[in-house]
């Protein structure tokens, strides 16, 4: 059977199993009940149930793994997540806040959750808010009509300011078993007694516990028995505690008259029902669920504690014709528990609303850029979108694409014509600066209602309309001036943490804001592992949304033209700090007044023109002013030091493939792709030592050299030792072939794949 007919059920309670699984069934659909459940006061009414493994045509040894997972306390590990959204397209789910946080975070299927309703006012979203933050809240709210709201009573939605559009009504029902009216003028009712619920009433005192004194107060003084589990003895002999399932059922057949107490607008017990199917008189209080079933008017039903109790009296003296016109009447509150009754409003809302229509598909992602960046960061973020267009269209599932760029920096027809080419629409964005309270307005003119915490936030505009065409934001890198406005779900991408290792490159104030988006986003990529472990250390984002997605390398397919000069090797940079031009420069000094260095080199990259002394510059800042005043102490770097500056593709391919090797000094960040460019064109290449570059080192089997970044005399040895093997390294490169298996054409259903099953 395929796995869209197959449902995992995880919720324990022996009662609702008893008739919700076998209707599941009888849909056609196979069904798999958890083994391991807590054994506490909340779930005094579970039950272990095997007899539905044998109907399931999944392999032996994934269901011996499902039944010793925890669903309701363990995290999902990698092996059961696959078996999950390997073999079954729907979740039935249990409000158990770890269960539902590893569900929505690792089942890729639909997941409802199942609602029996809350005391009071008290909504569900508001207890998930207050255990699993806003963020959570968001992440269902991103899952679309993957997610369903699955409330046993219509009513429950009304105050659920954030599940309401998601809500789907599944009745509850009451086995077939415990209709046992065939037979009812035959029992004899010989336990003059009331029969009265309360279990935890000293574990719960504040709610149970003042029931129980209610109760106490209102009939003590007449012949009663109180069920219901008690994991903390009550000393009172009219309290049974826990007794197995026959007893009560004979309690129902043998006790006068039930009185049920609840009050409550949005919940209802199983007990009353099983009262009256069991043909046993229920008296009640009014306003509370078996209202909502046309109960207002019945006989049994009481306005206050003085009319319950003297209805109770006739009944215990046994008038006859009171508890017959009861007996009658109350009939009618059962047939919204029937098979009947349930099986066709789960036939017409589970069925045919949630299981057979397809969740909703994405019709349009933005891919957003918020800095004017160029070199790998633009690189990475145009790729991304060209993944996803790519990958979704080999997934049958295609999304069109809308990238954004920072206004004013960009020559679109230049720098974005490899997008406009396949068919994806790019935007001018500016990113406006707001207040909570406009932010909040903005929320409010989308419906959305969630709690603000920080003072400003960020949100993209353009001439179109505002990116809201979208269904999801991708934002590549977290240099955001203040917090994403919670407005449409987003992801980001996220490359490095460089201000982890060297704080002073930012600034104090970079934490807050780019910490907050980071927080907020429904999950955050990263390409290397290293900066996902800092992205769930340093930055705070949870291990369940941080995901690590393939590196992408993009050829640029050309042949490249020869350059003319031949005895230089390519040091690709720029100018930010952490690049370390002071140390590299040192090694340079070293290379050719120590080490007899015979290779010139070739600085290109973003603003390195900056370190030419031929040109003047008004006002540098402090770093650039400190690179060039070391360099006019070294005039033999000067001399065998040429600055190019920022090149184009074509220039640059051409000095990269004609260099004798490629340098890459930098102290730390997410790895550098001009290494695999570089092997690419056949040019070996020289790194600092660190652990992102050995990550790129063995994924794309580079053979790199290796030097000490803080350690001059180290990094100008190593200059030396490729002036003298370059070309028995150039023989280790890996073939071209090899590379273009890593291009984003190749891995593009991969990364698709990893997002859409995270959107």
């Amino acid at each position: 059977m395929c796995k869209s007919k197959r449902i995992l059920w995880l919720i324990n309670h022996t009662t609702l199993c008893a008739f919700e699984v076998p209707m599941l069934r009888s849909f056609g659909y196979e069904v798999y009940l958890p083994k391991i459940f807590p054994s506490d006061e909340a779930n005094r009414s579970a039950s272990v149930n095997f007899t539905y493994d044998e109907t399931l045509t999944i392999p032996p040894e994934d269901l011996a793994a499902l039944n010793q997972h925890d669903f309701y306390n363990q995290k999902t590990s990698p092996a059961i997540r696959k078996i999950m959204n390997e073999h079954f397209s729907i979740a039935i789910i249990a409000f158990f806040p770890k269960m539902l946080e590893e569900t929505v975070y690792h089942f890729e299927g639909k997941i409802l959750l199942r609602a029996f309703g809350l005391a009071g006012e008290t909504q569900y979203s508001g207890v998930i808010q207050q255990l699993l933050g806003d963020d959570f809240l968001l992440r269902l709210r991103s899952l679309g009509s993957r997610f369903w709201f699955a409330q046993a009573y219509a009513n429950l939605a009304e105050i659920e300011s954030h599940l309401k559009s998601r809500a789907v009504f599944l009745p509850l029902g009451l086995p077939n078993t415990h209709f046992m009216l065939e037979n009812k003028n035959q029992r004899v009712r010989d336990i003059n007694k009331i029969l009265f619920v309360c279990p935890r009433i000293n574990s719960s005192p504040a709610y149970y516990g003042t029931i129980y004194q209610t109760f106490k107060k209102q009939f003590g003084n007449l012949p009663h028995l109180i069920a219901g589990a008690q994991p903390i003895p009550v000393d009172d002999v009219n309290v049974a505690g826990f007794q197995p399932r026959n007893q009560f059922d004979e309690w129902l057949q043998t006790f006068k008259v039930m009185f049920y107490h609840s009050q409550e607008p949005r919940h209802l017990h199983y007990h009353p029902i099983e009262a009256i199917a069991a043909g046993m008189p229920l008296i009640y209080m009014k306003g509370g669920m078996l209202d909502q079933f046309g109960g207002k008017n019945q006989p049994g039903a009481c306005h206050d504690f003085a009319e319950a109790r003297e209805k109770i009296g006739r009944i215990l003296g046994n008038d006859k014709k009171f508890i017959d016109e009861i007996l009658s009447k109350q009939l009618s509150l059962l047939k919204p528990f029937t098979y009947e009754y349930v099986e066709k409003e789960w036939k017409k809302n589970f069925v045919d609303v949630v299981a057979n229509n397809p969740y909703k598909k994405l019709k349009k992602i933005g891919i957003f850029l918020p800095l004017p960046y160029r070199g790998g960061s633009l690189n990475g973020a145009k790729n991304l979108a060209k993944m996803i267009r790519m990958g979704s269209r080999a997934q049958g599932e295609p999304v069109d694409v809308v990238f954004s760029y920072a206004a004013n920096f960009y020559n679109v027809k230049e720098d974005f014509s490899d997008l406009l080419e396949q068919g994806i629409t790019v935007r001018e964005t500016r990113w406006k600066t707001f207040s909570k309270a406009e932010t909040a307005n903005l929320l409010a003119f989308e419906n959305i209602k969630i709690g603000l915490n920080h003072d400003h936030y960020i949100y993209p505009t353009d001439s179109h309309i505002d990116f809201m065409d979208c269904d999801f934001w991708m934002i590549v890198s977290d240099r955001t001036s203040h917090p994403v406005a919670p407005i449409k779900p987003y992801g980001m991408l996220i490359y490095d943490y460089i201000q982890r290792y060297i704080p002073e490159l930012l600034g104090d104030f970079f934490e807050y804001p780019f910490f907050a988006s980071a927080r907020y986003a429904e999950f955050v990529l990263t390409t290397t592992p290293f900066t996902q472990d800092d992205a769930i250390q340093y930055a705070g984002t949870s291990s369940k949304k941080t995901h690590l997605i393939p590196m992408e390398f993009n050829p640029f397919w050309v042949t490249p033209k020869q350059y003319p000069e031949k005895n230089y090797f390519i040091w690709s940079t720029n100018a930010a700090r952490h690049k370390n031009h002071l140390n590299a420069i040192k090694a340079l000094d070293i290379y050719y007044n120590v080490l007899d260095g015979k290779l010139n080199v070739i600085m290109t990259g973003v603003d390195t023109d900056y370190f030419n002394l031929d040109h003047a510059l008004e006002n540098p800042n402090v770093y650039i002013q400190k690179i060039r005043d070391f360099l006019e102490e070294k005039s033999t770097v000067q001399q065998r030091l040429h600055i190019k500056g920022h090149l184009s593709t074509p220039e640059y391919l051409s000095i990269l493939s004609s260099a004798k090797f490629l340098w890459h000094p930098a102290l730390i960040d997410n790895g550098t792709y001009s290494v695999i460019e570089a092997a690419y064109y056949e040019t070996p290449s020289l790194s600092s030592n660190y652990p992102q570059m050995h990550y790129i080192n063995e994924r794309f089997n580079l053979g790199l050299n290796f030097c000490n970044a803080t350690e001059p005399e180290d990094m100008a040895a190593q200059l030396k030792h490729m002036e003298e093997n370059h070309e028995k390294n150039r023989q280790l490169l890996p073939k071209k072939e090899f590379l273009e298996q890593f291009s984003y054409k190749k891995i593009a259903p991969d990364v698709w794949n990893t997002i859409r099953g995270l959107i």
